[in-house]
């Protein structure tokens, strides 16, 4: 396993792989304040990392495989890792009147991408600088 990650960090940088990390880091933290649900949700930062990292291992493969130099749908693979490994997680699961009252609980990954997603599309925050990792 480290071999892999060995891997992308010499393919993209373990400059790039912080800054994404780092960005990713702040943008779930603003989603997670914005829907004002700190109480009830908790970012798991061992597993952001590992999705970071599979991200650009994901990503050289498929540019290498595509014979592509630049990157286009970074958000399509950012919330497909977002989906796959989870970071949000809920702080209570078995807590049904939070639920009621926020039943998205339920899909707060799914909603984390789906919010990147928009943001990167539409550029309202400084992801347009990762296009072309």
């Amino acid at each position: 396993m480290k071999k892999y990650y060995e891997f992308s960090i010499k393919a993209f940088g373990k400059d790039n792989i912080n800054k994404r990390y780092d960005f990713l880091l702040k943008e779930i933290n603003d989603f997670i304040l914005s829907r004002n649900i700190t109480s009830s949700v908790t970012i798991d930062k061992s597993i952001l990392k590992e999705m970071v990292v599979d991200y650009f291992s994901d990503t050289r493969r498929i540019k290498e495989f595509l014979n592509v130099t630049a990157d286009k749908n970074v958000s399509s693979y950012l919330a497909y890792w977002i989906m796959r490994k989870k970071p949000l997680s809920l702080i209570n699961k078995h807590d049904y009147l939070t639920r009621m009252k926020k039943p998205f609980l339920e899909y707060v990954n799914e909603w984390l991408a789906f919010h990147l997603i928009l943001k990167m599309k539409y550029k309202h925050t400084g992801l347009k600088m990762f296009i072309d990792i």
